[in-house]
């Protein structure tokens, strides 16, 4: 018990419910202390005992808190159920005068009609000759503008398919990504914007807003203002949460991506994945998520007191002492989420601990975002 003492003298002048600390800076305390944790015990260092085990704080959930995926079956929430694909392999719906959602039931995409071709955006991985299918059947015209919306070879996989004779547009960042992967697959963009690009072709106009870093670097906006049309994918879908850690390599920019999104006028929203187009009222929705589970992060970081975590540990690794604040905190926050959210999105039990973990990795050490 001396032990546990000295470990909680290290942190009883910090007060727990403020999170100014850098990153580093904490991890460095936390290390320091378990050392001395270590030498108080008489222990020798660097072995670690026989059947260690992190004891997170109580919780009305049940499972592991490292991720959602160990967690035993809950019950559904929200679901949708997939709709069975038709022969052809694809769904295909006119969402406007000349504007058509393609989807293969896991992908989705886009492509408008023009005068003199078709303007086809993210060429989806896998799905090239079922897109090709798709235009001929609308309208036998060939693809003269290739959109990507980012780099992912998931979204534009099969843009070699379409390049010839096309002129290829994307946002620098992707530019400089594909030249650094020099993918045959992905071709090169002719054309590279920075925060705006408006493309007028054949009696359409096309807005490509860029609203920084979130999905990843070159994550582009879509929007057909006179059909009330959007794209922007990544960030979550239709009634369905984002995927692991938000997709994200920028919280606090995906964030104010999806911000930027729903004030534009648009009635369908394509977020790259599902059978369905959502809307305007799902994608504020999606950003209402975003808002409560940082609260709900915030709240956990309150309660959760680090010196009461690695008092129920028997372990002596300072990093498996930390692991379990944020087990802790993931966990303290998925249960403070739950009761509204599994009801209304797909993926609660999935992705929800994870969204907890990144925010908890946001909070020590970035600012929150208003």
């Amino acid at each position: 018990m001396a032990g546990f003492k000295i470990i909680a003298g290290c942190f009883a002048h910090k007060n727990p419910q403020t999170f100014n600390l850098n990153r580093e800076t904490l991890l460095r305390g936390i290390q320091w202390c378990a050392l001395l944790l270590l030498m108080a015990c008489n222990t020798t260092p660097g072995i670690p005992p026989i059947g260690g085990e992190v004891l997170t704080a109580p919780s009305t959930g049940s499972g592991d808190a490292a991720s959602p995926s160990a967690n035993p079956y809950q019950g559904d929430g929200y679901i949708e159920l997939l709709p069975a694909l038709p022969p052809e392999g694809y769904f295909v719906k006119k969402l406007a005068d000349d504007v058509y959602f393609f989807s293969t039931g896991h992908y989705n995409t886009l492509f408008v009609v023009a005068e003199g071709g078709v303007i086809l955006v993210d060429p989806v991985h896998g799905a090239g000759h079922l897109i090709k299918k798709a235009i001929a059947t609308v309208a036998p015209l060939p693809v003269k503008f290739l959109i990507y919306t980012n780099a992912g070879l998931d979204r534009i996989g099969d843009a070699y398919l379409f390049a010839e004779g096309a002129q290829i547009i994307a946002h620098e960042s992707a530019q400089l990504l594909l030249k650094r992967y020099q993918s045959a697959k992905r071709p090169l963009p002719q054309l590279a914007f920075r925060k705006k690009y408006t493309l007028n072709f054949g009696g359409k106009k096309i807005n490509l807003i860029y609203p920084g870093t979130g999905h990843g670097s070159g994550n582009t906006i879509i929007h057909l203002p006179a059909q009330k049309v959007l794209m922007f994918v990544g960030t979550g879908g239709a009634r369905a949460l984002p995927g692991a850690r938000f997709e994200t390599v920028d919280l606090y920019g995906q964030v104010l991506g999806v911000q930027r999104a729903t004030k534009l006028e648009f009635t369908a929203w394509l977020s790259g994945k599902g059978p369905r187009p959502g809307t305007k009222n799902e994608l504020r929705q999606l950003l209402s998520y975003y808002y409560d589970s940082r609260k709900a992060n915030v709240s956990a970081m309150k309660s959760v007191r680090f010196e009461d975590v690695a008092g129920s540990t028997r372990s002596r690794d300072p990093l498996v002492i930390v692991d379990g604040y944020h087990r802790a905190v993931a966990r303290d926050c998925y249960d403070r989420l739950k009761p509204v959210w599994k009801q209304r999105m797909m993926g609660f039990e999935a992705y929800a601990l994870s969204h907890c973990s990144a925010w908890t990795d946001f909070h020590l050490t970035h600012k929150r975002p208003k």
